[in-house]
């Protein structure tokens, strides 16, 4: 797994610890992220971790369904911010 990748499944992992090492599957990351999703306390924490992480800003623009639904939507998302 790619760098970028690895560290957001970590992210992620944070959110559903009960399911961690199962985050190789992608239905499961895309249940987690739904489940980030639907708490708007989760969801801030989840977008200021990653930034903290990259040591990036994420623009509005990129903070939207597919942010929330797809993995590589955020992958693509981040190596944009970074490059």
């Amino acid at each position: 797994m790619e760098e970028i990748q690895q560290k957001i499944t970590d992210i992620i992992a944070l959110f559903v610890p009960e399911n961690k090492e199962l985050l190789d599957r992608p239905n499961l990351v895309q249940e987690a992220l739904h489940k980030i999703a639907s708490d708007s306390v989760k969801a801030i924490h989840f977008v200021s971790l990653i930034e903290s992480e990259f040591e990036i800003e994420i623009d509005d623009e990129y903070i939207n369904y597919d942010f929330f639904t797809h993995f590589d939507y955020i992958v693509t998302a981040i190596k944009s911010l970074i490059s």
